[in-house]
C-alpha cells in the first residue's frame, strides 16, 4: 500500500473533478492510502461526501482550521501539509504552475507524478519554470495521445516519460438506440458554452441544412458564458423551433439516446469526454479532426473526422467572444503545432447530410462508435491502467 496525495482543484463540477470521485471510490483505489489536497476553495457538495468517506485526510493550500490563509502563507502552508501527510507518490492534476505545490512536491521526496488532462492547451509561459517543474516528475499521466505529443512538442517532454490513459467512460448508457425518425433527424451538441466549443457553427450548419429541405432539429444541452450570443444567433438565422436550448442536463444518458447524430465542433479538445458519451450510446460523432478528438471517433467507421479550415478571425466574426482561444493546438495530421482552426458550417453540414442519406452507413456507424467506446473507454480498463502506473512507482 501507498500513501498517495492528490494535489488538484475540486471547487466546480467537471470531467477530472468526476474521474477523480470516480477512481477514489473504486476498489482499485483501495489498494492505497489516500489524502487530498485542494489547491483552490473547498470541495464542491457533489464530491465532498466521497472525499469525507475515501480519504484519509483532506487539506487546502488556501485554508487551516477553517480560517482563510493569507496569500503569502500560502506557500508555508502547502509545506505543513506535505509534512502532515508524508506521501510516498504525490499526483499534481492538470496544474502545471502552482509554485507552492511543486517546490513542495520536488522537495518532499515522494515519487512525483504530473496527470496532464489539457493545462498544457492554455499555459504557453514561462516555458521555463514549466519544463522545470515537468523534468522533475517521475511519471506523466496523459488523458490522450494527443496530450502526451503536446507536451512533447511545446515542453521538449519525451514520449517515453508518459502514461497515456485515457478518460473513463462515465455514463451509464444502453449500446444501442432506435434507428433515426423518418420523420426528423435529430443532431446534438452538448458541453459548456464557451468560444473554443464552436457550438455556433453547428447553428449555422443547421440554416443551411433546413434551406436544402432537410427534415433536422438540433438539441443543445449546456450552459456557459456565450449562451445569449448562441440563443441571439439562433433568433437570426430564424431556426425557431428547429433548435432546442435545453440548459442543464441531468440525465445526459437519455439525452444521448435521443439524437441520431453529435456534433463536436471544438476548435481545442485534448480527448473530448461528450464525444465518448455519445459514442457509448450507439450515436456517431461529427468532429473536428483536432487534438484528442481523432482517438475518440474513428473517422469513417464510428463517426466523421474533419478537417478545419476556417481562420480563426472568420470564426470571430460569428460573434464569438474574440481571444478566447489557445495560441496553438495538436494537428494529428502533421503531427505538429498549429493555430486554432474553426469547422466551415458547410462541411458539418455536408456531413450530417451524408449521414441522414445512407442509412447502412449510419447503422454501421452506430455499432462501430458503442464497440469503439466500450473497448477503449471501459471504467475497468482506466482503473486497471491507473493501477498498473502506481504499482511501477511504488
Amino acid at each position: 500500500m501507498s500513501r498517495i496525495l492528490h494535489v488538484l482543484s475540486l471547487s466546480k463540477v467537471g470531467g477530472i473533478e468526476a474521474i477523480f470521485e470516480a477512481y477514489l471510490d473504486s476498489a482499485q483505489a483501495r489498494h492505497h492510502e489516500h489524502h487530498v489536497l485542494l489547491l483552490s476553495g473547498p470541495a464542491h457538495a457533489h464530491y465532498a461526501p466521497t472525499i469525507a468517506a475515501r480519504a484519509a485526510s483532506r487539506h487546502s493550500v488556501n485554508h487551516w482550521g477553517g480560517v482563510q490563509v493569507p496569500r503569502f502563507l500560502r506557500a508555508w502552508n502547502t509545506r505543513r501539509c506535505f509534512a502532515s501527510v508524508r506521501p510516498r507518490i504525490v499526483i499534481i492534476y492538470n496544474s502545471l504552475l502552482h509554485r507552492g505545490a511543486w517546490q513542495a512536491s520536488s522537495a518532499s521526496g515522494a515519487r512525483l507524478v504530473y496527470y496532464e488532462r489539457g493545462a498544457a492547451w492554455v499555459r504557453d509561459e514561462p516555458r521555463q519554470a514549466i519544463r522545470r517543474n515537468l523534468d522533475s516528475t517521475d511519471r506523466i499521466f496523459c488523458n490522450s495521445r494527443a496530450a502526451a505529443r503536446m507536451l512533447a512538442l511545446k515542453f521538449d517532454v519525451p514520449g517515453k516519460r508518459c502514461n497515456v490513459i485515457y478518460n473513463p467512460l462515465r455514463l451509464a448508457v444502453q449500446t444501442m438506440h432506435p434507428a433515426p425518425s423518418a420523420e426528423r433527424f435529430r443532431i446534438g451538441m452538448a458541453g459548456r458554452m464557451v468560444p473554443v466549443k464552436g457550438m455556433v457553427i453547428g447553428l449555422h450548419a443547421l440554416r443551411m441544412l433546413l434551406d436544402r429541405g432537410a427534415p433536422v432539429e438540433l438539441e443543445i444541452a449546456g450552459t456557459g458564458p456565450e449562451e445569449a450570443m448562441l440563443r441571439d444567433t439562433a433568433r437570426r438565422l430564424g431556426l425557431g423551433q428547429a433548435v432546442t436550448f435545453r440548459g442543464v442536463v441531468k440525465e445526459m444518458a437519455a439525452f444521448y439516446r435521443s439524437i441520431d447524430v453529435f456534433l463536436c465542433p471544438s476548435l481545442r479538445e485534448p480527448l473530448g469526454n461528450v464525444a465518448v458519451e455519445a459514442g457509448a450510446a450507439g450515436c456517431p460523432v461529427v468532429c473536428t479532426a483536432v487534438d484528442g478528438l481523432p482517438e475518440v471517433v474513428a473517422d469513417g467507421v464510428s463517426g466523421l473526422c474533419i478537417r478545419p479550415t476556417l481562420a480563426a478571425a472568420d470564426y470571430f466574426l460569428m460573434g464569438v467572444q474574440k481571444h478566447a482561444l489557445p495560441s496553438l493546438v495538436y494537428d494529428p495530421d502533421s503531427d505538429s503545432l498549429r493555430a486554432p482552426l474553426a469547422l466551415t458550417p458547410e462541411s458539418v453540414a455536408a456531413a450530417v447530410a451524408e449521414l441522414m442519406g445512407d442509412h447502412d452507413k449510419h447503422a454501421r456507424m452506430r455499432a462501430a462508435a458503442s464497440r469503439r467506446v466500450h473497448e477503449l473507454f471501459a471504467m475497468e480498463r482506466y482503473m486497471a491502467e491507473m493501477d498498473s502506473a502506481l504499482a511501477g512507482l511504488a
